[in-house]
């Protein structure tokens, strides 16, 4: 989904991301298909819940002035994978190479970006209680230019 152009640029950056994980199927060569479950809001996982899924929050940015009129962001987005399989670990550990494929394939973001960087992952086995279920969270950092009538 191409975010409308008078979006701020943020936005649309998030988007394209979004965009890029919905990518993620069996079929399109990747192991999982993550693709179908992709939101941008905050979720209370429940096992009822379609698995695997990935939630993607947007983070603390860095901005810096790089010339009159032009400003440089380091934007770290979150994207946060579930799964609920009886082999968690290889489970988790196919999830996030799905997820770096994905946003790592286009570090440009659509040329919306300088830069895609992977900065780190944690798992957690244990935030919830079922035994088959696991979290792992991404964190990217993307280098974006920006402008006042970016906003």
């Amino acid at each position: 989904m191409a975010a409308p152009a008078n979006e701020p640029k943020k936005e649309r950056i998030a988007l394209d991301i979004v965009t890029s994980l919905e990518a993620i199927s069996k079929g399109g060569g990747y192991h999982t298909d993550a693709g179908d479950n992709v939101t941008r809001h905050a979720l209370e996982i429940e096992l009822n819940n379609a698995f695997p899924l990935l939630e993607v929050i947007t983070g603390e940015e860095l901005r810096v002035d790089s010339g009159i009129g032009c400003f440089r962001s380091d934007a770290n987005f979150v994207i946060t994978g579930y799964v609920n399989d009886a082999s968690t670990d290889q489970a988790l550990i196919r999830l996030e190479a799905d997820v770096k494929k994905a946003l790592l394939t286009d570090r440009s973001r659509s040329t919306l970006a300088r830069l895609t960087a992977f900065v780190e992952s944690d798992t957690d086995y244990h935030e919830l209680t079922a035994d088959s279920l696991g979290i792992v969270a991404l964190r990217f950092t993307i280098t974006y230019d920006w402008t006042l009538s970016d906003l």
